[in-house]
């Protein structure tokens, strides 16, 4: 039986996971990704705009992934697009898509996730392939080079 005081350390150390950013080693070199935008359990229309910072190790690229909640069970995730990092201020931006008219009211996972150049390479075909043929299926990320961010998200119209 869990009481009120038992869970506030674990609630701490969500809080603190959600909002600090991911540091990890790759060859040496740092990789830091933050998430500014959105906000955890923000509401959302048909797209979110997903914003942050990133330090990279060299040819490193960050990438945005979404799903609906009910793909949590699995590892399929829609890549949405690689965040561009200014080599001047390390910002980077990308628009996700939240699925249809029908998931109004659902949760979308919306992750960030930074890839080796050839990861890169695989998920910028992916796209190209989908845009020629207008299909674009969910896929299994690959193995992030620095643990993804994550932030849920709220679909709460189709505008």
């Amino acid at each position: 039986m869990h009481t009120k005081s038992s869970r506030f350390p674990s609630a701490l150390l969500l809080l603190l996971a959600i909002s600090a950013p991911v540091c990890a080693q790759s060859s040496g070199t740092p990789c830091v990704v933050q998430v500014i935008k959105p906000n955890p359990g923000q509401e959302a229309g048909s797209h979110v705009d997903v914003e942050g910072t990133a330090e990279l190790p060299p040819d490193h690229h960050v990438w945005v992934f979404a799903r609906h909640e009910s793909f949590r069970g699995s590892d399929e995730w829609w890549p949405q697009n690689e965040g561009r990092v200014s080599p001047e201020n390390g910002k980077w931006n990308v628009r996700a898509v939240l699925g249809g008219p029908q998931d109004v009211g659902d949760d979308f996972d919306v992750a960030v996730a930074v890839f080796t150049p050839g990861q890169h390479r695989q998920l910028r075909d992916f796209l190209r392939k989908g845009r020629e043929t207008g299909n674009y299926p969910p896929i299994e990320m690959p193995d992030a080079a620095c643990p993804p961010v994550l932030r849920v998200v709220r679909k709460t119209s189709n505008n």
